[in-house]
């Protein structure tokens, strides 16, 4: 081989081993570095690629109401108009977001009085959401002379109070304010109205209330502005009546049929929360209710009943309750006279005396025993393998079903045989 074809294999292996070799000493004293890196450019990776799997694109629920900017001094615009907007943003963004977070915007730079098509404009939330649709893209305007006027504050109460409050005259402040707009809009509004809502409020309420233009018929006016926007109002509510909870006691008249009686007498519900002055609150200790009819009742009885409440008293929910009356039959005692039967007696033998009659003393029902006749109860007395003579004999009695015998006078009936 050539000396100078050596000489330049020896140059080209150095210039190829010196940086490699300086590489690999680099990588050898630097690996952490190294690794570091890598997991970092992963995390990265994996990062951007959750985003894009996780991106939601689609039509946000919430209008957005145009509003104008850069208005040329002396003239107005009546905007009414809404668009909606298609935006593209992560999963966890779409569900916060709301229409009140974007700002659809037309701009009325250097234009005069007459009809504009205007470009609309929407500045979304953050830079995590994109605007990729706005429908309709581009709104009418009309351009006219402002006009400003001035109109009185009025305070609308929306509900009433809870039972045995009352709301009192509203104060409010200022009492008047200047409505700005078109020429025709502002030639229609009548008033400002301040909404108030008295649903559950039992105290004075001061509260600084949105302004809402209206025309002389109530309706609401737009495309005019308001200054002030809000106005300070005062409505004093007073407690006119209080509130107890009392018992409900059932009223009943006539009585049940003979030998039955009441026993039990419930309401349901079993109290009633009622509503007065305290002066008429103060007498009550409990609420009656209409008569309830047990005339001859014989069984339970069970009827509807409103509740009798004086004048200026009013009973939350239902005016009226349930009442269930028991009734039964009455415990008691009868007393009958009877007179014995004899039963066995032998051929060729005759009674020659005999206990006339025997009281029975049973206990019972009532209605059972106010039924019972003397035929009703067999007193036997058994003369089996008796001969002639005198005999003092138990007698046996057979009550009817249900009605026991508590006693026998005499115990014993007097009989001769002859």
């Amino acid at each position: 081989m050539c000396p100078n074809t050596r000489r330049g294999e020896e140059r080209m292996v150095h210039s190829v081993t010196g940086p490699a070799s300086a590489v690999l000493r680099s990588l050898g004293h630097n690996w952490g570095l190294a690794l570091l890196s890598l997991a970092l450019a992963t995390a990265l990776w994996l990062y951007v690629s959750e985003q894009e799997r996780t991106t939601r694109t689609g039509f946000l629920p919430d209008t957005i109401a145009v509003k104008a900017v850069n208005q040329p001094e002396g003239l107005a615009t009546a905007l009414s108009q809404q668009v909606r907007v298609r935006i593209s943003a992560t999963e966890e963004e779409w569900d916060r977001l709301k229409g009140a977070d974007f700002q659809a915007v037309v701009d009325l730079k250097g234009l005069g009085p007459g009809q504009h098509e205007i470009p609309v404009t929407v500045r979304p939330p953050s830079r995590q959401v994109r605007v990729t649709e706005v429908i309709p893209d581009r709104v009418q305007v009309e351009l006219s002379p402002e006009a400003a006027r001035t109109v009185p504050v009025q305070v609308e109460l929306v509900a009433q109070p809870p039972l045995g409050f009352e709301a009192g005259t509203a104060k409010i402040t200022p009492q008047q304010v200047t409505v700005r707009g078109p020429e025709e809009a502002v030639g229609r509004t009548e008033m400002a109205v301040a909404e108030v809502r008295l649903t559950g409020v039992t105290v004075d309420l001061r509260r600084a209330v949105e302004l809402v233009p209206r025309s002389a018929r109530g309706a609401t006016i737009t495309g005019v502005t308001l200054s002030p926007e809000q106005a300070q109002v005062e409505v004093p509510v007073l407690q006119r009546s209080f509130s107890r909870s009392l018992s409900i006691v059932p009223a009943l008249k006539g009585s049940p049929a003979p030998g039955y009686r009441v026993t039990n007498i419930t309401a349901v519900p079993p109290s009633v929360t009622v509503t007065a002055p305290l002066a008429i609150l103060e007498g009550l200790t409990a609420v009656l209710t209409e008569e309830v009819d047990v005339s001859g009742a014989t069984a339970e009885v069970v009827r509807e009943a409103r509740l009798r409440l004086p004048s200026g008293a009013t009973a939350s929910g239902q005016p009226s309750t349930v009442v269930r009356v028991q009734v039964v039959a009455s415990p008691g005692e009868t007393t009958l006279s009877v007179a014995p039967r004899t039963v066995g007696l032998s051929r060729g033998l005759s009674i020659g005396s005999i206990t006339n009659a025997v009281s029975v003393r049973m206990g019972g029902a009532q209605p059972d025993l106010l039924k019972l006749l003397p035929r009703d109860i067999t007193v036997t007395v058994n003369l089996e393998g008796l001969g002639p003579g005198a005999y003092s004999l138990e007698p046996q009695v057979q009550p009817p079903s249900g009605v026991q015998v508590l006693e026998l006078s005499p115990g014993r009936v007097e009989v001769t045989l002859q």
